[in-house]
């Protein structure tokens, strides 16, 4: 029971430190360019707390449920395809969101700029 009151109050932590991160990289540099690098790491602690949630909402389960095996089987399949589809989706937002950034600089670089 400890565990997962732990693991609950790891979580908040994780997503409260989040929240910080964000708002900090809003006031921090004009150019972006810390501003994304907070924003990566505030993302990176939302996937984190997440999956510590779930983690520990399977352990209590696990615990409570330890007598049937059927029900672990259940409670940990469950808790991997959720942690599993969270940290897919973080993973795969942000691999094509740093091309689709990296493309525009590129084409950015290349296109010359009209004089006005």
């Amino acid at each position: 029971m400890w565990v997962a009151i732990l693991l609950a109050a790891l979580a908040l932590l994780l997503a409260l430190a989040a929240v910080v991160f964000v708002v900090v990289g809003r006031h921090a540099d004009s150019n972006g360019g810390l501003t994304e690098r907070v924003r990566s790491m505030a993302g990176l602690l939302a996937v984190v707390a997440s999956d510590g949630a779930i983690a520990g909402a399977a352990a209590v389960g696990i615990d409570r449920a330890s007598a049937d095996s059927n029900q672990v089987v259940a409670l940990l399949t469950s808790a991997f395809t959720a942690i599993t589809a969270i940290t897919t989706a973080y993973f795969g937002i942000k691999a094509v969101s740093n091309t689709a950034a990296s493309a525009l600089h590129k084409c950015e670089q290349e296109t010359p700029r009209k004089p006005t």
